[in-house]
């Protein structure tokens, strides 16, 4: 909804270099237009749409009140599965109340303990953003949202195979946990 829009400043990031052309955040008109056009172009009995690029939230609750009412005004009866990919730093109760409540899967971009995930992972400022990750994380339990993880890989993780997964297992609880290479980081 937002292009390479984000609160963060990743050193991986593969948007960085986009942000010029597709900034700004998606019409309404526009949403509209994909939504129908897509909810009209498949018969899967649960068509879904994952919301990613730059950081989504970013656009806030209301533009996906409004996508849920256009998706259930097109979906012609059928349940929408709704996926949503964040860098946790802007999730707050309100959010994952939201989110939990509308059956989002949201997947939350944490690249393993403090040390690794800030390493490459920071804000525009330059400094980690580890702490915000491990509230949104805390948010997303507490509202009983269903999450999983995605992790980057990078050099800083070679050896550390299983550090990463235990903490993802034990102290996120991530019930889902995604590996994602980065080449020459």
């Amino acid at each position: 909804p937002l292009g390479a829009a984000c609160n963060l400043d990743c050193e991986y990031c593969y948007y960085a270099d986009k942000s010029i052309r597709y900034s700004g955040r998606m019409s309404e008109t526009l949403l509209e237009k994909c939504l129908k056009d897509y909810l009209a172009s498949t018969d899967v009995p649960e068509p879904s749409v994952c919301w990613h690029g730059g950081e989504p939230l970013l656009a806030g609750i209301g533009f996906y009140r409004n996508a849920l009412d256009i998706e259930r005004k097109y979906a012609g009866g059928r349940n929408v599965l709704n996926t949503i990919q964040t860098n946790g730093t802007l999730m707050t109760a309100e959010w994952a109340g939201f989110l939990a409540d509308n059956h989002f899967l949201t997947g939350l971009s944490l690249d393993g303990p403090r040390d690794l995930h800030d390493a490459l992972r920071r804000n525009r400022s330059g400094g980690g953003s580890f702490d915000a990750v491990m509230r949104a994380a805390d948010h997303l339990r507490a509202a009983g949202a269903d999450f999983n993880t995605l992790s980057v890989v990078h050099c800083g993780s070679e050896g550390r195979g299983a550090q990463i997964y235990r903490f993802l297992r034990d102290e996120v609880r991530s019930r889902h946990i995604q590996f994602l290479p980065v080449e020459g980081r």
